[in-house]
């Protein structure tokens, strides 16, 4: 397996930059995921990683080599797409099989490769069949064993469980863990889905109109946001967000006083996400039950305080009732600056 290495890799498309100055360094044996909305560069950054996009300036290094122009075949790169892209004619033993053949390798090396994938992924009863005849979930598997049996420095994924329903995403992630476990192979991963993200990447890169906005462990991220777009984007429901004015212990929110851990002077946006909103008697801010979201084994409650709303995470086992007063606090919260958005100490 092998490291990669980005260095101020840009892209653009005419006049339209896609990526700008993208510094990255990932581990040989790392599971990195690039994570964004739609349209934020990430699936080209992946594809510059594989050489299917030429960078307008940068270069890419995989292992010990800079491949900033070489082709992709030449690269030792395996990806997989969110189609599948099996050829429908083929049994899933020739599609297995194909990669190796077109490079004219030994029949017996061919038939082992095949065999150690189907063996890997669990498909080795379904070598007989074709495309049409296996389910999403087990087309998937083929695709990944077709990049398996390649035996490549780098695998790259480029959005592989959207078209899956939520049950088998789930399994696919599972699937992805162990396989990235076994192989301990070089893992870049492409999503839109936080979930996805931060169940499976060691650290995760987000970016937002091609711009790196942060990199670090899911937990780092969650706990720590760069920046209010990370703060936003990352958790579900959204980290709750409001103006506030700081004037040393004390803070205020649109004329309301508040009681933060984080006393601060000046105009700064406050961060509370809804685990760190704590509904309990005696607490000194009241608001009342707008909404309740029971979830089974989480609950969220949205109340008004005043004109601002709030989202508080609670036990579902307690009960609220819609119209109800509650009292409520903050634990950790986080500020941001209001022009930039960029975090504060």
């Amino acid at each position: 397996m092998a490291r990669i290495r980005l260095d101020a890799v840009q892209k653009r498309f005419g006049a339209t930059r896609v990526l700008d100055r993208v510094d990255l360094d990932v581990a040989d044996g790392e599971y990195i995921v690039l994570l964004g909305r739609s349209g934020c560069g990430k699936s080209t950054l992946l594809r510059c990683i594989a050489g299917l996009e030429e960078v307008s300036e940068g270069r890419v290094h995989i292992g010990d080599r800079d491949v900033t122009d070489v082709s992709p075949r030449d690269r030792d790169v395996a990806m997989v797409f969110q189609s599948y892209a099996l050829y429908p004619h083929m049994t899933v033993a020739r599609n297995l099989a194909f990669a190796l053949e077109i490079r004219s390798r030994p029949r017996a090396e061919i038939d082992a490769a095949v065999k150690d994938a189907a063996d890997l992924l669990d498909i080795a009863h379904l070598l007989d069949r074709l495309p049409a005849q296996l389910s999403g979930g087990q087309r998937q598997r083929v695709a990944m064993g077709r990049a398996i049996v390649r035996r490549p420095a780098v695998f790259l994924f480029d959005e592989p469980l959207s078209n899956l329903d939520a049950s088998l995403r789930h399994h696919m992630r599972l699937e992805l863990k162990r396989l990235h476990k076994r192989l301990r192979g070089t893992f870049v991963h492409v999503t839109h889905d936080q979930v996805e993200a931060m169940t499976l990447g060691d650290r995760m890169v987000l970016l937002d109109g091609g711009v790196v906005q942060q990199v670090g462990s899911p937990r780092d991220v969650y706990e720590t946001p760069a920046n209010l777009f990370v703060a936003k984007f990352i958790g579900s429901p959204q980290m709750n967000l409001w103006e506030a004015q700081g004037h040393g212990a004390h803070t205020r929110v649109q004329g309301v006083d508040v009681d933060v851990p984080v006393p601060a002077d000046g105009k700064y946006t406050l961060g509370v996400r809804p685990n760190d909103v704590r509904i309990e008697a005696g607490a000194p801010m009241t608001a009342k039950v707008e909404i309740i979201e029971a979830l089974g084994d989480e609950a969220f409650v949205h109340l008004l305080w005043g004109e601002q709303r709030v989202v508080a995470r609670v036990d579902p086992r307690t009960a609220y009732d819609v119209g109800e007063d509650v009292r409520f606090t903050f634990g950790r919260a986080h500020r941001f600056d209001t022009t930039t958005g960029s975090r504060l100490p």
